[in-house]
């Protein structure tokens, strides 16, 4: 019966041993995928157009009287370099596909439609529950800031904002910030005119500069604070509110992200020998050999 039961309890250990080292081995994968996607996103190529756009934003608006607020998940690193400096300067509002004007607007056979009450009520309900609340009595303005192709989802955001903000009795000033590329700097014109806004202002990029390539191809979208939302789904219920990122991937890009922006390049040597040193002494390098991110790293 001893026997039996040191048979069973050794098998119950050599069940347990081999568990925890594929789960070792696939934490080792994932650290390994993360910390790679998150270094050939953040070039820095596209880290230095990311401070020179954060700068121009800066000049803009100021804290603690205005702040940045970030619309959808595309302005991510904007966001992220602004609060690093300062954590009070920046805020993400998520707002996924939301093209909407208070009159409609017909511009050949493209429309953008109104919202009908009952859905202007939900918007005005998520701005009043989460953006209100994280603004400060001190916030005399807001920047809306976007990456934009034509300028309409950031109009029909700073028109639905400013309405909300003008029924609360609020006495604040809602601008517009776009960041776009020289091939579309016009469309962000006629959008503004098309919903009778202020023309934003505006950060123009060459259209083949390293940021513009990794939004084209959403690099940031993962890396964003929260997941795409849309307060129109037919998935919420109630009062909608945005799901935060809390993927192992997002904790690798802020590491990363401050960690190199904040001149702590030997931390980052660091990690990388202690990546490579796990690897080599877990005898996974097979699995990392032929994953282009790894190139001409691994030979």
């Amino acid at each position: 019966m001893k026997i039996k039961n040191s048979i069973k309890l050794f098998i119950i250990y050599l069940l347990v041993f081999v568990f925890n080292t594929a789960s070792a081995g696939e934490d080792l994968v994932n650290k390994v995928d993360n910390y790679w996607y998150v270094k050939n996103t953040l070039s820095d190529d596209v880290l230095g157009e990311i401070s020179d756009i954060s700068k121009k934003v800066m000049t803009t608006c100021r804290p603690p009287n205005c702040i940045v607020i970030g619309v959808g998940r595309s302005p991510t690193p904007i966001v992220s370099y602004l609060n690093l400096f300062n954590n009070k300067s920046a805020l993400e509002l998520p707002l996924s596909n939301f093209r909407y004007s208070p009159q409609v607007i017909l511009r050949g056979e493209e429309l953008i439609p109104r919202l009908s009450r009952k859905q202007e009520g939900k918007l005005f309900n998520y701005f009043n529950e989460f953006l209100m609340s994280k603004l400060g009595p001190e916030v005399e303005k807001v920047m809306l800031l976007d990456f934009t192709i034509t300028g309409e989802s950031l109009m029909s955001t700073k028109t639905y904002l400013d309405r909300f903000i003008k029924k609360q009795g609020e006495m604040i000033l809602v601008e517009a910030f776009a960041v776009t590329t020289e091939l579309r700097e016009n469309k962000i014109k006629t959008a503004a005119l098309d919903f009778s806004e202020p023309l934003p202002h505006t950060y123009v990029m060459n259209p083949n500069s390293p940021l513009v390539r990794a939004m084209e191809f959403e690099k940031f979208d993962g890396l964003a604070k929260y997941q795409k939302f849309n307060f129109l789904d037919k998935d919420y219920r109630g009062l909608p509110y945005p799901v935060q990122n809390s993927s192992s991937l997002r904790k690798e890009y802020l590491s990363y992200f401050r960690e190199k922006l904040t001149g702590s390049s030997q931390k980052l040597s660091s990690k990388e020998c202690l990546l490579f040193s796990e690897i080599f002494f877990r005898g996974r390098i097979k699995e990392f050999a032929g994953n282009p991110y790894y190139s001409g790293l691994i030979d």
